[in-house]
């Protein structure tokens, strides 16, 4: 999805704070680069979680947590539950 922003805004790196790229990207995107990657992230687990029986470790090597820990923490504090709880109430 990054690229796709970058490529239909013209910005040919990924942009960091303070220069015109990263200003463009929040002026279109409305947050941050980081914040922007955190949020996908997430949103893959999820997606993954819903859609697949993959454990939680494969799916948080999968979106890029360094850990089955960070992700738990993170959807923990995004949704308030831990990835198997959200898995199940997701899941019928």
């Amino acid at each position: 999805m990054v690229a796709v922003i970058m490529l239909l805004y013209g910005i040919t790196a990924l942009p960091s704070s303070g220069n015109a790229d990263y200003e463009r990207f929040h002026e279109h995107v409305g947050m941050s680069v980081a914040a922007y990657m955190k949020q996908e992230r997430l949103n893959a687990a999820k997606k993954l979680l819903v859609e697949t029986s993959k454990p939680i470790n494969v799916i948080a090597r999968e979106c890029g947590y360094s850990s089955s820990l960070i992700l738990i923490r993170t959807l923990k504090r995004n949704a308030g539950m831990t990835p198997t709880t959200y898995r199940r109430e997701r899941q019928g």
